[in-house]
């Protein structure tokens, strides 16, 4: 009897050991490499990817680059770290603007100042100062570069525009980018959202909200940017 009782305890505890290794492994599979879209569905990932803004491989005027799409960030402290990078490093991005045309910051540097403008079409204050960004675009096409852009879907922009803003300068660039290229390069931050850099790519000026980006005073200041 006592026989029977031993081994009945080595057999739960065999039992019981396994179900704590199974545990275990859930544990770490669960909150280690749930986040890897790659790898729980790859179908669902190459789905999310936008082919009008996030390019693998393509030929630019000054080079030819092979992208890789990068995962989504998802802490405030990695999105944080990306303004330092973005005043201490030059801005190194490679697009395409609604109309297809490519737009790739590093054929930029040294030549022209660089103005990023984050809009949506549901933003009534980013409604109000496109017309200045599209002026500030036309009245200094040498100097600067202005590109607007929206993570809203391509169809939604062109169409908004055709309705609203059908006579926006040819300067102004307009672009799509996915979340998760935006998220690559900037913070999530408010709308509208501006950043200026400077003729080496290198971030001067964050703006949060509206302005008259047409003003000569501000131009001036912008033009003068070190």
């Amino acid at each position: 009897m006592k026989d029977f009782i031993s081994k009945k305890k080595v057999i739960f505890l065999f039992i019981s050991l396994f179900l704590s290794f199974v545990l275990s492994f859930w544990f770490v599979f669960y909150f280690f490499i749930k986040d890897s879209k790659i790898f729980l569905n790859p179908s669902k990932n190459v789905k999310n990817v936008d082919s009008s803004s996030e390019i693998k491989t393509i030929s630019t005027p000054c080079r030819t680059v092979s992208l890789l799409p990068e995962p989504d960030l998802k802490h405030s402290v990695q999105r944080i770290k990306k303004l330092d990078k973005l005043m201490n490093s030059p801005i190194d991005w490679v697009f395409r603007d609604i109309h297809g045309n490519v737009v790739d910051f590093y054929c930029l540097r040294g030549k022209k100042i660089l103005i990023i403008n984050f809009w949506a079409s549901w933003c009534p204050p980013c409604i109000e100062e496109l017309p200045s960004l599209s002026r500030l675009a036309k009245n200094n096409p040498n100097e600067i570069l202005v590109i607007a852009i929206s993570t809203e879907p391509l169809e939604v922009i062109k169409n908004f525009l055709s309705r609203s803003f059908a006579d926006l300068s040819p300067h102004l660039k307009i672009a799509q980018v996915g979340k998760k290229t935006y998220l690559k390069y900037f913070p999530d931050d408010q709308l509208p959202t501006t950043y200026i850099f400077n003729k080496e790519g290198l971030l001067k000026v964050k703006e949060l909200g509206t302005r008259d980006w047409s003003e000569k005073r501000l131009v001036q200041q912008i033009l003068n940017l070190p």
